[in-house]
């Protein structure tokens, strides 16, 4: 098999992934490996003022708290990747749903407290929120030599089952590094990821 081609949904790309989906549809057919992973920063901080938690931020960056780790999960492991996995369907692609609990696909531990640009001297806890510490690539070759479309919400986990946030960019990043991809294809609205 070639190696993989990393599709990164976000913002309001994963609302449109209609548009996208017959192409990796496409790309699956002519025998490219194609891995998606999407995130649903917008749409997690819509649930949590329906759920009536107001989001934090501090430069930027979301503090995760278990209430926005909660709202987290049901959005983005739950209704994004749902829905992102039956538009794919829909455009008669073979997608399977995952998250980094799944067999531990994307094993996490958490970021320590560090100084952030714009949030001042003092170093920032963002709470539960991951960095990447190693990927399940039996996994995810298993599911591409089956011809399938692992659809990748960007939610990380540890082996005692610790779930945490991590940036979407960031694990379609390490997962293009760790499967060796062919390409890392950003598909975002988002200012300055264009």
């Amino acid at each position: 098999m070639s190696a993989p081609i990393v599709v990164k949904l976000g913002g309001g790309a994963i609302a449109d992934a209609h548009r996208i989906a017959p192409d990796l549809k496409s790309l699956r057919e002519e025998g490219h490996a194609v891995i998606v992973v999407h995130g649903g920063g917008a749409q997690t901080s819509e649930l949590q003022r329906a759920l009536g938690d107001e989001p934090t931020r501090i430069a930027g960056r979301r503090v995760t708290d278990d209430k926005a780790l909660e709202a987290l999960k049901m959005a983005v492991g739950g209704k994004l990747n749902i829905d992102i996995c039956s538009t794919l369907l829909a455009a008669g692609a073979s997608p399977i749903g995952l998250n980094g609990s799944s067999a531990l696909l994307i094993e996490a531990v958490r970021r320590p407290a560090r100084v952030i640009h714009g949030a001042g001297d003092a170093p920032v806890d963002l709470g539960l929120v991951g960095d990447v510490a190693q990927i399940n690539l039996s996994l995810i070759e298993g599911l591409l030599e089956a011809k399938l479309i692992p659809v990748i919400a960007c939610i990380g986990a540890n082996a005692d089952g610790t779930i945490y946030n991590i940036n979407a960019d960031v694990v379609a990043t390490q997962l293009a590094i760790a499967c060796g991809a062919r390409a890392l294809v950003l598909v975002s609205d988002i200012v300055g990821v264009l």
